[in-house]
C-alpha cells in the first residue's frame, strides 16, 4: 500500500489557537504511516492480476482467430464465384460447338429450326447466369476488401483458383494443440485468477502490521526557555473481529468462483474437442464428395453429354436430351467447386480453432482442372 503522510497542529489552546508557544504541549506535527501485510497478500493480488491479463491476451487471440477465419472464408467465396464464372464460360463455348452442329444439320435439311432456336435460348440463359455470377464475384471482392479494413474499391488481386490439394491432417496433433487454443487458455487463466483470489481471501484473515513515525516541532516559551521537539513511534495490527461476516464470506465466495472456473475450463475443453471432431468429420465428408464427383459424377456426366452429342448428330435423340446432358454437366461442375470451397472453409475453421497461421490447402498449378 502507499504510505500515508500527515501534517497537523496538536494541543492548541482553545482560547487563543494562534498562540503556539504558550502551552508546552502545543506543536506542529508531521507523521508518516505504513501498512505492512504479515502474509503474501500482495503476491496473491499480483498473481490474480497477471492471470487476468493473460486471459485478456487469450481473448484478443480468440478474436484475432475469428477475424482470420472470416477473412479466409471471404477469400474462398470470392475464389468460388470466379471459378464458377469460368465454368459457365466453358459451358458457353460448349454450347457454341453444339450450335455449329445444329446449324449444319439445319442447313443440310436434317435438322429443325426449332432446335437451333432452342440452343440459342440455352446460350442466352447461360449468358444471364454468367452476368449474375460476375456481379456476385465483384461484390465478393469488395466484401473481402472491407474485411481487410480497406476501401471497397481497393480490393487486392483476385484469387486465381480454388484450392484443389488438401494435405492430410494429423488428428492426434490437432487434439493435442487444443490445449493451447485461445478459448481453453482463456478459461485456464481465469482458473488461475480464481485460485489466486482464494489464496488472497484466506490471507485476509491475517492482520496487517501498521507502523508510523511522527515528529513534532515546538516553539520556545516567551521567557526564553527552550522546548525540545517530540518524536513519536507507533506500531499496531488490524483486528479481524468481523471475520465471520467479512473474511469468512469472502473465502466462501472465492471458493465458489474457483469451482465455477473449473467447470468453465472443463466445458471449454469439451467444446473445443467437439468442434474439432465435427470439423474433422465435415472435412472427411467433403473429401468423399469431391472424390465422388471426380471419379463418378463428372466422368458420367461428360460421357452422357458425349453420347447425347453423337446421337443428336445422327438424329437419334432430340435437342432436349442434348440440353439436359449439358445442364447436368455444368451443374456437376459447379457442385464440385462448391465442395472444394466448403472444404477449404472447413480447413480455415480448423486453423482458427487450433490457432495455426496457415490452412492446409493450396492451389496446384500442375493439377489438371475440370474445366481444362
Amino acid at each position: 500500500m502507499d504510505p500515508k503522510l500527515g501534517l497537523g497542529v496538536m494541543n492548541m489552546p482553545a482560547d487563543n489557537p494562534l498562540k503556539l508557544n504558550r502551552e508546552p504541549m502545543t506543536g506542529i506535527w508531521t507523521n508518516v504511516g505504513q501498512s505492512i501485510p504479515l502474509t503474501g497478500k500482495y503476491r496473491s493480488r499480483r498473481n490474480a492480476a497477471s492471470a487476468i491479463a493473460d486471459a485478456t491476451g487469450a481473448r484478443v487471440a480468440l478474436r484475432a482467430n475469428a477475424v482470420a477465419n472470416t477473412v479466409r472464408s471471404a477469400w474462398f467465396d470470392w475464389a468460388y464465384l470466379r471459378a464458377a464464372t469460368a465454368t459457365v464460360d466453358t459451358t458457353i463455348r460448349l454450347v457454341d460447338e453444339l450450335l455449329v452442329i445444329t446449324r449444319t444439320k439445319y442447313e443440310t435439311g436434317r435438322g429443325l429450326q426449332q432446335d437451333l432456336l432452342r440452343l440459342q435460348t440455352e446460350r442466352s440463359r447461360l449468358e444471364s447466369r454468367r452476368v449474375e455470377l460476375l456481379q456476385k464475384a465483384r461484390n465478393a471482392g469488395r466484401r473481402f476488401a472491407i474485411e481487410l479494413g480497406r476501401d471497397p474499391q481497393d480490393a487486392p488481386a483476385p484469387p486465381d483458383s480454388l484450392p484443389v490439394m488438401f494435405s492430410a491432417l494429423d488428428e492426434t496433433v490437432l487434439f493435442q494443440q487444443l490445449q493451447r487454443t485461445p478459448s481453453v487458455e482463456m478459461a485456464r487463466h481465469a482458473l488461475r485468477a480464481s485460485a489466486a483470489r482464494v489464496t488472497l481471501a484466506q490471507q485476509m484473515w491475517w492482520p496487517e502490521l501498521m507502523v508510523g513515525a511522527g515528529y513534532g516541532v515546538r516553539r520556545d516559551a516567551d521567557n526564553g526557555m527552550g522546548r525540545p521537539d517530540f518524536i513519536t513511534v507507533t506500531a499496531g495490527v488490524t483486528l479481524p473481529i468481523f471475520g465471520g461476516a467479512k473474511q469468512g464470506a469472502a473465502v466462501e465466495e472465492a471458493v465458489a468462483e474457483k469451482r465455477s472456473a473449473q467447470r468453465q475450463l472443463r466445458s471449454a475443453e469439451l467444446d473445443a474437442g467437439n468442434r474439432l471432431a465435427s470439423l474433422l468429420d465435415e472435412d472427411r465428408r467433403q473429401a468423399d464428395q469431391i472424390q465422388l464427383y471426380d471419379e463418378g459424377v463428372l466422368p458420367q456426366a461428360r460421357a452422357a453429354l458425349a453420347s447425347a452429342t453423337s446421337a443428336y448428330s445422327v438424329g437419334k435423340v432430340d435437342v432436349e436430351a442434348l440440353i439436359a446432358a449439358e445442364r447436368e454437366l455444368i451443374d456437376s461442375r459447379l457442385e464440385r467447386l462448391a465442395h472444394l470451397r466448403d472444404r477449404a472453409k472447413v480447413r480455415a475453421r480448423v486453423a482458427a480453432l487450433v490457432e495455426q497461421p496457415e490452412v492446409d490447402v493450396q492451389p496446384s498449378a500442375n493439377e489438371r482442372t475440370e474445366e481444362e
